[in-house]
């Protein structure tokens, strides 16, 4: 049967949801740029402050939020995924269902984490980080061994080691792939047809699981409870009105409001001296969010995004910017000292610190389009050959009904030879 062609409005959606993607990772790598390039604000002496030092300031406290905006928008790609598979089929292929998972996690994070040891052994032995205080090699070279880095390829950053090299953004890889084992788990547990006793035991398991994970997480957002966060995107993709019917824009703009109000009210420090603070906010943010996808999702003559088409070539990338920036920044900031001796922890004196900062952000994304050219962008085919790889054989053709026959086009079937 012939597929039918994508609306209109369903092309916009879409990249509305790919531009959400790519100003999400933005924020990440702003917040983590003026985290480790620039002196924190309240560390300067008023008279050296200046308007812009503020704005930037701003604009570094969003990346929490924006993680938020990545879980959602996750429970709407995958699980509303498999929540299709399971309308249209009855049943899930869960081998399919994680391989696929797998190989789009692996396929940008092994390489990344290759990178973190290029980039940290560089830092310190090529630069010197250590003696600039960007590095104390010790702590480093524990958080780069072995176990570590297979820690971290089995997502237990945050449960069973820390971040690879210090790479802190891979925190939220742990979070995403346990949603991902735990989502089938759920869906699997109430599908109707099945015996109640094994459904109790699906759910038992997943509850289990997700408890074990959350007892013994050390950093990050709890696992257990952040599952909620997820959930909300899958409410999203099953979901045919918003709870709050709003006009895209407006629902937009509470949404900005919300995170622009509380950025201005709400110090960091309320929200790292209360992890239940956090998740109490982190809800909010999900409702809202939530919310404006649903109004985007179900407005007639939905508008695409500024930018159009390029915010999909923006999000093609986001993941592999997500995941190596933290890397190049320290990087390019051990460079920066060992040759022109600002770039690390600096006080802005004028625009020659701004324009590091925008050189340091411009090498990131760079590196992330190069990066996602030869990992994230070949995600399909890596999927593919996996399949291939995976695919049981196929039986040998059963023999021709007379084994001294040949079949010559010829002269018709079954000639004599």
């Amino acid at each position: 049967m012939r597929e039918t062609a994508p609306s209109a409005m369903d092309e916009s959606f879409s990249l509305w949801l790919d531009a959400f993607r790519w100003v999400a990772a933005l924020c990440v790598v702003i917040t983590h740029t003026g985290n480790r390039l620039l002196t924190n604000i309240n560390d300067i002496d008023l008279p050296q402050r200046t308007v812009v030092h503020y704005g930037f300031t701003f604009l570094t406290g969003f990346a929490h939020q924006a993680v938020m905006v990545f879980f959602v928008l996750s429970g709407f790609l995958v699980g509303g995924s498999l929540m299709r598979e399971w309308q249209r089929t009855g049943t899930v292929n869960l081998p399919l269902y994680l391989m696929k998972r797998l190989v789009r996690l692996w396929v940008v994070l092994l390489p990344a984490l290759v990178l973190v040891i290029a980039a940290n052994a560089a830092a310190l032995w090529l630069f010197d980080a250590q003696s600039y205080g960007i590095f104390q090699t010790q702590d480093l070279l524990g958080r780069m061994a072995p176990g570590a880095f297979a820690c971290n390829a089995l997502f237990l950053q945050t449960v069973a080691c820390w971040e690879y090299g210090r790479n802190a953004a891979l925190w939220s890889l742990s979070n995403e792939f346990w949603y991902y084992v735990a989502f089938p788990m759920l869906v699997m547990g109430v599908l109707p047809g099945r015996s109640g006793r094994r459904n109790r035991a699906l759910l038992l398991l997943m509850a289990g699981l997700l408890a074990v994970l959350t007892a013994f997480q050390f950093t990050g957002a709890w696992i257990g409870p952040y599952f909620i966060i997820w959930l909300a995107g899958v409410y999203v993709a099953v979901a045919r009105r918003p709870p709050v019917p709003l006009r895209p824009w407006t629902a937009g703009v509470v949404f900005l409001a919300f995170l622009v109000a509380t950025r201005l009210a709400i110090r960091r420090e309320v929200f790292e001296g209360s992890a239940l603070f956090t998740l109490g906010y982190d809800l909010v943010v999900m409702a809202l969010f939530a919310n404006l996808l649903l109004c985007l999702k179900t407005a007639p003559g939905l508008p695409p995004p500024p930018l159009g088409r390029l915010n999909t070539r923006f999000a093609g990338v986001s993941f592999s910017l997500y995941c190596i920036h933290t890397p190049i920044l320290t990087l390019f900031a051990a460079a920066a000292m060992h040759w022109l001796g600002v770039g690390w922890q600096m006080v802005p004196r004028g625009a020659e610190s701004w324009v590091l900062i925008l050189a340091a952000m411009a090498l990131c994304i760079g590196s992330a389009f190069a990066f996602a050219h030869v990992t994230e962008r070949r995600t399909d085919a890596v999927r593919r050959a996996v399949q291939r790889l995976l695919a049981p054989a196929r039986p040998p053709a059963a023999p021709p009904p007379y084994a001294d026959k040949v079949m010559c086009p010829r002269y018709g079937a079954g000639t004599d030879a």
